[in-house]
């Protein structure tokens, strides 16, 4: 079974950024694991006041939230506006669910978004990606296919699409996940909205009336890409797609 894993910093990410391609994914038979990297919210609380358990009913809404779209969920406990690609333990945790997983493909956040949290998971997530051989006593697992699923637009400066996938089919699907998020129901009003506006922007020179997410290649191209195959029509190439290797070097 072909694997995908979709890494996004906080916990809702993944089926915001990409859920639409997740849920496609899932559909067509590939087994979807969500990994989300600051899972301790402590310093950041994100739940009513006077919440005895916040930090366990955030963390059950996200389980609930990637089943809906077919996904599984690893949530890993790094603090928020504290993690660092360059703290040695980050990049083994990474290393270790990439190693376990061999995923056909990987999606992480665009490395020049402008929040830290998203940049830094970013980083890590190419370096551990680059080799796991960095975990004692394993071979080493190179992923193959590296994409950047795109964040909110005001947060994702620099980033000019290399392709879409269509998704409107999955609009129900990603609604439903949204609304699994029932502790913190300021974000399921936020993606309510912004999703739909968001989505049917990045489709308008595409497909006219449709919803689609924008993706760029972090390493391989299209002509590499397991993606144009698998997606078929719900894939489009924005023309100006280009393959770039993990350190910016051309494949």
């Amino acid at each position: 079974m072909p694997t995908a894993l979709m890494v996004g910093a906080h916990n809702e990410e993944c089926e915001y950024n990409c859920g639409g391609l997740a849920y496609t994914l899932s559909r067509k038979g590939w087994r979807v694991v969500f990994l989300n990297l600051i899972g301790d919210y402590s310093n950041w609380p994100m739940w009513p006041d006077g919440m005895t358990d916040g930090q366990e009913s955030i963390n059950r809404d996200a389980m609930e939230a990637a089943r809906r779209l077919g996904a599984e969920k690893i949530l890993i406990d790094a603090k928020g506006h504290h993690f660092s690609a360059g703290d040695p333990s980050s990049l083994v945790r990474i290393a270790e669910v990439i190693d376990d997983l061999k995923p056909d493909l990987m999606a992480t956040h665009w490395p020049q978004d402008t929040n830290h949290d998203h940049r830094e998971v970013a980083r890590a997530g190419l370096i551990a990606a680059q080799t796991t051989a960095i975990l004692p006593g394993r071979a080493g697992y190179v992923v193959p296919e590296i994409i950047a699923h795109e964040g909110y637009l005001y947060q994702s400066q620099h980033f000019t699409p290399d392709f879409y996938v269509r998704i409107d089919d999955c609009m129900d699907a990603l609604s439903d996940s949204f609304q699994a998020f029932q502790t913190y129901p300021a974000i399921v009003d936020e993606f309510e909205r912004i999703k739909p506006i968001q989505s049917r922007a990045r489709s308008a020179h595409i497909w006219p009336g449709g919803y689609a997410e924008a993706y760029c290649f972090l390493k391989f191209g299209p002509r590499l890409s397991v993606l144009p195959e698998v997606l078929g029509e719900d894939f489009r190439a924005s023309g100006l797609a280009r393959g770039t290797g993990l350190l910016g070097a051309s494949n």
